[in-house]
């Protein structure tokens, strides 16, 4: 909100009435301050998510005896027989 207090210190300066400024920039900064509490509040939510919440974890898959016999090119007594 750097440069909204720079808009009201210029303000200030320009207009000679001290009264009528200090009541506008007072009503400025009261109306400004849901905006800053709203700001405030999804700030966090910006926050970068990590590589590691892209990646599923990896989970072997159970392999049962015959699916290895037939990856490894072992042959069983069935198939031998046929």
């Amino acid at each position: 909100m750097d440069l909204l207090a720079q808009s009201m210190k210029i303000f200030e300066e320009i207009d000679s009435n001290i009264e009528r400024s200090t009541t506008v920039i007072r009503g400025v900064m009261e109306k400004m301050t849901c905006y800053e509490v709203l700001l405030k509040e999804k700030q966090p939510k910006k926050k970068q998510q990590s590589i590691t919440s892209f990646f599923r974890p990896h989970i072997p898959s159970q392999v049962t005896e015959s699916e290895t016999d037939d990856d490894n090119g072992d042959t069983s007594e069935q198939e031998v027989a046929k």
